[in-house]
């Protein structure tokens, strides 16, 4: 009762690997987002922009 054995310790180990595996995952998709965001963002915001200039709407 109370004391820690040998399964509560390697259960430790499991979850730190568990949070590292999120982590790294995690930056991975911010990191494909923001790759994404710059190169879709270059060509669609300009193309966007020109789009609404051309409706001559003075609004």
């Amino acid at each position: 009762m109370g004391g820690r054995n040998a399964e509560q310790e390697l259960g430790s180990a499991e979850t730190l690997s568990e949070i590292l595996i999120t982590l790294g995952i995690t930056i991975g998709k911010i990191i494909a987002f923001i790759t994404f965001m710059l190169g879709v963002g270059r060509k669609a915001i300009p193309w966007l922009l020109k789009r609404v200039v051309k409706t001559g709407n003075t609004e």
